[in-house]
């Protein structure tokens, strides 16, 4: 799948609890398949604002 992801520096950015930071980070890295991660991590950008869209 190649190199792990780290979003930790990222999602600090936003000031979430240590509890929903490694919820969010679960909830990426347990998908199956990379499309479901790319998918997962848009989605989260998205709600945190960091879309270009």
């Amino acid at each position: 799948m190649g190199e792990p992801l780290d979003f930790s520096a990222e999602i600090e950015r936003f000031e979430m609890k240590p509890g929903r930071r490694r919820g969010v980070i679960h909830h990426i890295a347990s998908a199956k398949s990379e499309e479901t991660i790319a998918k997962r991590i848009v989605r989260l950008m998205e709600k945190l604002g960091m879309s270009e869209s």
